[in-house]
């Protein structure tokens, strides 16, 4: 939610946001993208591993943030992430 919560910021400060690649690798997360930042997706949202990041394009902005629990190595090695 961090994606709309920034276009939604910028749009109120007068800039016109414009989402050009929106990536996740849990489908859940690709279908939320793709809803909610309908009004500003000039380009695709898809479902990617890190493996396959070499392959997406190149970007100006990358917005990212850490992984949630069910991702992290760290939790899993804690027994966090059931």
């Amino acid at each position: 939610m961090a994606s709309l919560g920034l276009c939604r910021a910028l749009k109120a400060l007068g800039y016109e946001p414009r989402v050009t690649l929106a990536v996740d690798p849990w489908e859940p997360a690709v279908a939320s993208y793709a809803a909610n930042l309908a009004p500003y997706l000039i380009g695709p949202v898809l479902q990617c591993k890190a493996e396959d990041i070499e392959r997406l394009p190149s970007v100006d902005i990358q917005l990212s943030g850490p992984p949630c629990v069910r991702d992290s190595q760290l939790a899993k090695s804690r027994g966090l992430a059931d």
